[in-house]
């Protein structure tokens, strides 16, 4: 995983290139060359352990298409490629956090769902290639992050689950659907898909398959 976060301080040495270095106004060719050549080995490793194995790029620049464009983010890919000689990789994966949303072109925080919705432009640019959400979240209590469309509540989450999966059906042709894999961020607990007594909450349990939340579900929110 290629991972950065906004103003966090890159360490030469620490990581293969800062992320300024990748993308942005001024694209350092040296880093694009020692990632391509990482990832080149990488790829060959995989391939010729299992060659049926799909390879994605996983990076965190779901949260970064409305700041960006999605354009841009099809730059980021084009530019890996690019810099890379091993059979291209499969799938494309992107972290979408609401927590860590960037500033969209109005001033105000991009919502994950605006981010989804500019996905259709990266899928017309790598027709072969599934996209898919390789990180989200959503809490089920504490503080909903903005812009609070849902509650954080055990409904609000699967609310947001299934708006997840309704918006990326649409932006995505069928064939370059790549899925949603939720995943609990490491400093908080609140994104579980689980109560603290362990009870499984509507959105692991009816999140995922299509048709309504069953009525008696949504009325045991208040217990989870």
């Amino acid at each position: 995983m290629l991972w950065e976060r906004p103003g966090e301080a890159c360490a030469r040495g620490g990581r293969l290139a800062c992320a300024g270095d990748l993308f942005g106004s001024k694209v350092d060719l040296a880093a694009w060359r020692r990632l391509g050549a990482l990832v080149d080995a990488g790829m060959r490793g995989v391939r010729e352990a299992c060659p049926r194995c799909e390879i994605a790029i996983h990076t965190s620049l779901g949260n970064r298409i409305a700041e960006f464009s999605s354009v841009g983010i099809g730059d980021w890919y084009e530019l890996l490629l690019n810099h890379t000689t091993s059979p291209s990789f499969d799938r494309i994966g992107l972290s979408l956090y609401p927590a860590y949303l960037a500033p969209h072109p109005s001033s105000r925080p991009a919502s994950a769902l605006e981010n989804i919705d500019a996905l259709a432009s990266l899928a017309r640019r790598f027709p072969g290639k599934r996209v898919y959400i390789a990180e989200t979240a959503y809490p089920q209590r504490g503080t909903a992050p903005p812009p609070h469309r849902f509650a954080a509540s055990p409904l609000g989450q699967y609310e947001y689950l299934r708006a997840v999966l309704s918006r990326l059906a649409q932006a995505l042709p069928e064939a370059q659907r790549g899925g949603v894999l939720w995943w609990e961020r490491n400093e908080s607990c609140d994104d579980a898909l689980f109560s603290p007594s362990g009870v499984a909450s509507p959105a692991l349990l009816h999140g995922f398959v299509h048709g309504r939340l069953p009525r008696r579900v949504a009325l045991r929110k208040t217990l989870l």
